[in-house]
């Protein structure tokens, strides 16, 4: 058994689920990727990891094999070393997890570069695919993999929107309405959702009616507010980095 995975049933007992309480969340630190995360996720099915813009997690040597020479000219030509960083960590990890999943070496992930910063959907190799998106706040990097259409996001409040400051950061499951910030992370996942280039099986199309689409809320600390929205419902989540 693996006693690093916490799962949570019921929205009364997690700090994750705000819009679906059947959901089984099992939360892991990020480095269990490398064990649990060796396979693609199933169809209800959901991965997300959640780490901050720094190499700690990431060896010297796996950072030489998870970006190519064009990433690296990309990460220098960043107007700030900050932004460039932030990248090189998103896609370094992106790569390094992703080996994981299909049993390959880093440098054997090809990965497509779409407008708005949406990434190109992975084949694996028993044929399977992989639909991706990252999406990027302050220091916090999220990634999430699905076997369905999906889209990310992580929204930050202005400042003044609200009058308590990092003090607003609570469980998602307690009874405060919904705030701006989280519905606006709500709105933009499932657009990105709805552009994710994901064809499951072939001549399947991507119109799909509106309401057959699932959000749910990712706690993040301080005032950001994460949402992850998927084309088929979701039942299980393997969450790594929700746990140190």
């Amino acid at each position: 058994m693996d006693t690093d995975a916490q799962p949570n049933l019921y929205a009364s007992e997690s700090a994750f689920e705000r819009i679906d309480s059947t959901v089984q969340w099992n939360q892991h630190a990020f480095v269990r990727s490398r064990s649990i995360g060796t396979r693609l996720p199933e169809r209800d099915e959901l991965f997300v990891w959640r780490l901050r813009a720094e190499w700690r997690l990431i060896s010297a040597a796996d950072k030489g094999r998870c970006l190519t020479s064009a990433e690296r000219k990309r990460m220098r030509a960043y107007p700030t070393s900050a932004i460039g960083q932030r990248f090189a960590v998103s896609r370094s990890t992106m790569r390094l997890v992703l080996s994981h999943m299909m049993a390959c070496a880093p440098e054997e992930i090809a990965i497509s570069d779409l407008v708005d910063d949406r990434i190109g959907v992975v084949h694996s190799r028993d044929g399977r695919s992989l639909a991706l998106d990252i999406a990027q706040c302050g220091i916090w990097i999220v990634i999430a993999a699905s076997a369905c259409k999906l889209g990310v996001a992580l929204v930050s409040p202005a400042a003044g929107d609200g009058p308590h400051g990092d003090a607003r950061s609570q469980p998602a499951n307690d009874a405060r309405p919904p705030d701006e910030a989280f519905l606006r992370a709500c709105q933009t996942s499932r657009q990105r959702a709805q552009r994710c280039e994901f064809v499951e099986t072939p001549g399947a199309t991507g119109a799909i009616p509106r309401q057959d689409w699932h959000s749910l809320e990712l706690p993040m600390p301080g005032t950001i507010r994460a949402s992850v929205t998927t084309q088929q419902r979701i039942g299980v989540v393997q969450a790594f980095g929700w746990q140190n």
